[in-house]
């Protein structure tokens, strides 16, 4: 019983272990944690001032390597950097399997990542450092000289730092996650008439939602197959009033809100859309955005950026010195729709059964498929390294992945709307983003959609005053 049987390695780059694995910013290979679920492993590298994520096999503990995060500025080759790494030492990861924290012992800090529980995937969100350190944390604490090992407490709760240098363990409260709690209800706009669309919004929520699903009901009753954010009126709700469900989910659990009721129009009377009054059906023209501008480049501020506003009044407010403005013009009142979408690069590859190639995620898997299909496209040709990359290149493309949205009540003429580069309290990473703006007036008519790019980017320090 206990019994230990060697099943393989995975070693660093240069290193002299012997392993049939190779895998960047494992150097100095200090600290090691296994996810509550199993799937995840992570190691704290004291040379390559890294963290390494590995997909575990359940059933056989096999890993697979998927990628490092890194100390800003360091040399291991990582995708991502994080302040606060150098000499990244002891992993710990929550029992709820949120949240993974290492030690970083020449940096004096402990640094915190948000983790996806369904992949293992790492999101850097922050570190506290030691009083008068240099590592560019947001936050300091006594007693962090040295940090080297970390504990998570078995309810959550608590976090614990052992520093060598300064002799001391250091305690954290933790913050933990509950359920979703709606602050606004969900409201319906559009023109309430058979043949029309209405449109549900997802309300204003805490607790960070990380999914919206949506249900209509005819009076009380669920709508077969009505499950989207819009729903087209048909016979069948003439006369009835109609409802929809919005249920949030975190990882901590769902809630459920319902929206007030909207009586659909029969034939011979006047429709009318919640808050609105009576609309005119005749009303078939779009709103237009004829301007959009957003700040180029921003660091986020400590401020949230409120998901859903349903007021336009303008009010006086101090200068925020982080965070951006969006400034937009309608061409008459109308709900806008703000969506922001991370630029990633990905790759063009072909899927079976299908003759055209898709732009897919630039992972590990999908380069080595792309490899695989150069490599059978130039079965009569030599493959030279020269001719791979030229390939390569020409199959870069780009992907834009879904961050969240902002929804504001606009009036006529120039709008702005203070973003803070959070989306509710949830800080955006530092990359390049697509800002996409669409206006809905209240007969439900749709404008054409105006597109910005953006940088989120890290904060510059104020240089202290000469005396």
């Amino acid at each position: 019983m206990g019994t230990l049987t060697p099943q393989g390695c995975i070693m660093g780059f240069g290193g002299s272990a012997g392993c049939a694995l190779i895998e960047n910013g494992l150097a100095g290979a200090k600290g090691v944690a296994v996810s509550p679920d199993g799937r995840s492993v992570y190691v704290g590298s004291y040379n390559d001032d890294a963290i390494v994520r590995f997909v575990r096999d359940t059933t056989t503990g096999a890993l697979v390597p998927q990628g490092c995060v890194m100390d800003t500025g360091g040399g291991a080759v990582c995708a991502q950097t994080e302040n606060g790494l150098n000499g990244a030492y002891g992993v710990a990861v929550s029992p709820d399997g949120r949240s993974v924290y290492i030690g970083s012992n020449l940096e004096d800090a402990i640094v915190r990542f948000d983790r996806t529980t369904t992949t293992g995937a790492l999101t850097p969100m922050g570190c506290v450092m030691d009083t008068g350190g240099a590592a560019g944390c947001a936050q300091t604490a006594n007693g962090l000289d040295g940090a080297d090992h970390v504990a998570v407490s078995p309810d959550s709760m608590s976090v614990y730092v052992a520093s060598s240098s300064d002799n001391a363990i250091v305690r954290f409260d933790r913050e933990l996650l509950s359920a979703p709690a709606n602050t606004t209800l969900p409201s319906i706009s559009g023109t309430a008439q058979v043949g029309q669309q209405l449109v549900c919004s997802q309300g204003t929520w805490g607790s960070d939602p990380t999914t919206f699903t949506y249900q209509w009901r005819r009076d009380g009753q669920a709508i077969a197959g009505a499950t989207s954010q819009i729903h087209t009126l048909t016979a069948d709700d003439a006369g009835k009033t109609l409802t929809c469900e919005v249920t949030a989910t975190n990882p901590a659990g769902s809630t459920s809100v319902t929206s007030q009721g909207v009586v659909v129009a029969t034939s011979s009377s006047t429709p009318t859309s919640p808050g609105t009054g009576p609309v005119n059906p005749a009303d078939m023209t779009a709103p237009v955005i004829t301007s959009l501008k957003i700040t180029s480049k921003f660091a986020p501020s400590s401020k949230a950026t409120p998901v859903e506003v349903t007021t336009s009044k303008k009010k006086k407010k101090k200068k925020v010195k982080r965070g951006a403005s969006i400034r937009y013009t309608l061409s008459e009142n109308a709900r806008v729709v703000l969506l922001i979408q991370r630029k990633k690069r990905g790759y063009k590859i072909k899927k079976k059964g299908k003759k055209k190639r898709s732009c897919v995620s630039n992972t590990k898997k999908n380069r080595r498929k792309l490899r695989s299909q150069i490599r059978s496209k130039y079965k009569k040709k030599k493959l030279t390294r020269k001719r791979l990359k030229r390939e390569i290149r020409k199959a870069k493309c780009t992907l834009y992945k879904n961050r969240g949205t902002l929804t504001r009540s606009g009036i006529e003429g120039k709008n702005k709307v203070s973003f803070s580069g959070r989306i509710g309290k949830r800080r955006l990473a530092r990359a390049s983003y697509r800002l996409t703006a669409t206006a809905i007036d209240p007969s439900g008519n749709v404008s054409k959609s105006k597109r910005r790019s953006f940088k989120i980017v890290k904060a510059t320090k104020k240089k202290a005053k000469k005396k």
